[in-house]
């Protein structure tokens, strides 16, 4: 990728819902024209609380995988991102998945990780797309450099 690609995260650690899917849909939007594929685990720690749509994103995105399964418990699905359906699927499921991957158009080089059901993200952007993103989240939520992030955790 091109050197004005930096890592970003959200400096809060997203525990109630609603800002999990708003965090996590605003940062798939920005990176929707540069992801290539996706590789999600259908796996919750929520699974008790999913709604109908949900639930029918999580089935939808297992039958695209059955063939590989690893075992009955994890489930790791690959998802082209040229698939609009599965990608529907992966915008709904992906707040409540333990982990989501996104791999990048040109090199199949990782640009998002989002970890332990949007508790824990980070993303490579442009400091132009970090802005915007920091613009659409508002109030509530802090975009910072990856870097900085990590270094006052010390």
């Amino acid at each position: 990728m091109a050197s004005n690609f930096q890592w970003y995260t959200i400096r809060e650690d997203i525990r109630q819902r609603s800002l999990a899917k708003r965090a996590f849909r605003a940062v798939m939007d920005i990176l929707a024209a540069r992801t290539a594929f996706v590789e999600i685990d259908t796996v919750t720690d929520y699974a008790r609380t999913l709604t109908t749509d949900e639930l029918g994103a999580e089935r939808l995105l297992r039958s695209r995988a059955e063939r590989h399964w690893l075992r009955r418990s994890d489930l790791r699905v690959h998802i082209d991102a040229s698939d609009s359906l599965a990608w529907g699927a992966v915008q709904v499921y992906g707040p409540w998945s333990i982990n989501v991957d996104l791999f990048d158009t040109t090199a199949a080089q990782k640009i998002a990780n989002f970890h332990d059901c949007c508790r824990e993200m980070i993303f490579l952007l442009t400091a132009e797309e970090a802005a915007s993103l920091s613009n659409t989240l508002g109030a509530g939520f802090t975009v910072e450099l990856l870097r900085e992030y990590l270094d006052r955790q010390g």
